[in-house]
């Protein structure tokens, strides 16, 4: 229950931040922090989900749209970078599978 309860959190902490950053043109490196995040949850959603991988990897596309993929190389091979997405890896190892492609889902944009 704790762990179902703290990814739900997390999923609705990451959902408004990812939405911000589709609205924005993304002109500057990603936010560290967000990437791994992100990062991690599409690695975890695509394992979880297999047949939405797809849409899961769109989400990062679009973070980094408009990134250099030095910048993003950058970011990605930063001790920041690494340690957030360590931390969340681990978080997301441990949720309930009965939970994480229902919480997947709600990684995804809904349709238009």
């Amino acid at each position: 229950m704790r762990v179902r309860c703290g990814w739900v959190l997390l999923a609705a902490m990451a959902l408004p931040l990812l939405a911000s950053a589709e609205d924005q043109p993304n002109t500057q490196v990603p936010d560290v922090r967000l990437l791994a995040k992100s990062d991690a949850l599409v690695s975890f959603c695509t394992k979880v989900d297999p047949p939405a991988a797809a849409k899961y990897q769109e989400q990062i596309k679009q973070m980094v749209q408009n990134t250099s993929k030095a910048a993003v190389t950058q970011v990605r091979n930063s001790d920041e970078y690494q340690k957030a997405h360590k931390s969340i890896t681990e978080f997301l190892d441990k949720v309930d599978e009965r939970n994480a492609k229902r919480t997947c889902k709600t990684y995804l944009p809904k349709s238009k």
